[in-house]
């Protein structure tokens, strides 16, 4: 399942990373300078927040959790941007891309921490094939996507295409909702702890801090401003 999850999640995110330059440009009206920094903020939102996911993780939510979390943000993001585009709402579009990128840090991880617990420490080997699969098939997701959203812009639009994203997602948390208590048994200890409601209350602070981060980065109201001139 954790393989298979992999195909899934390469798919909604490539698919749609695809598609972001030309939205900004052709439906939100951004200038290139504009949309290049926009998409520089989207793309150092992930590496950033993967270096702080992975010590969130293993230091207060646990592996399982972490991915759970990650993912049904990433499934509300969707959802918001593909929302954000069929009413070509900017700062509704600008906060769905933060909670995709936060989510994207939050849950890069852990996935690999659940499949290297899914073997025994004597089996390593199978782990490393294991590993090769699971990332021929996000490549695989990745390829297939990366195809198949621009052709599907012409009949679904681009909200279309992020529905699809959405709903792509939300089977990973269908799939980890059917198996989470073999989850819960790979992940670490942390997973089979409470949390503290301190903890709770910084993811919920976190998405908003990115929205703003990312507003004042790419400048986002220049665009907006821009296009109301007479």
């Amino acid at each position: 399942m954790l393989i298979f999850r992999q195909f899934l999640w390469g798919a909604a995110f490539y698919g749609t990373y695809v598609l972001l330059t030309k939205f900004f440009l052709d439906e939100l009206n951004y200038s290139e300078a504009d949309t290049i920094m926009m998409m520089g903020a989207f793309g150092a939102v992930g590496p950033v927040f993967s270096a702080v996911g992975g010590f969130v993780a293993d230091r207060y939510l646990g592996s399982f959790r972490a991915v759970y979390i990650g993912y049904t943000v990433y499934t509300f993001g969707f959802f918001l941007l593909g929302f954000g585009a069929s009413n070509l709402n900017v700062p509704l579009s600008i906060f769905a891309i933060a909670l995709i990128g936060y989510a994207r840090g939050l849950s890069a991880t852990s996935p690999t921490v659940l499949l290297g617990n899914s073997y025994s420490a004597t089996n390593r080997e199978a782990f490393q094939q294991g590993l090769t699969i699971n990332y021929s098939l996000n490549n695989l997701g990745s390829f297939s996507s990366k195809y198949l959203f621009p052709f599907l812009v012409a009949y679904l639009a681009y909200q279309g295409n992020f529905y699809i994203a959405a709903g792509i997602m939300s089977i990973t948390l269908v799939l980890f909702v059917l198996f989470k208590q073999q989850f819960i048994a790979v992940g670490n200890d942390l997973d089979r702890q409470p949390v503290s409601s301190k903890v709770w209350m910084g993811f919920v602070v976190a998405p908003p801090s990115c929205w703003v981060w990312c507003i004042g980065y790419s400048q986002i109201w220049m665009p907006v401003n821009t296009c109301c001139m007479p």
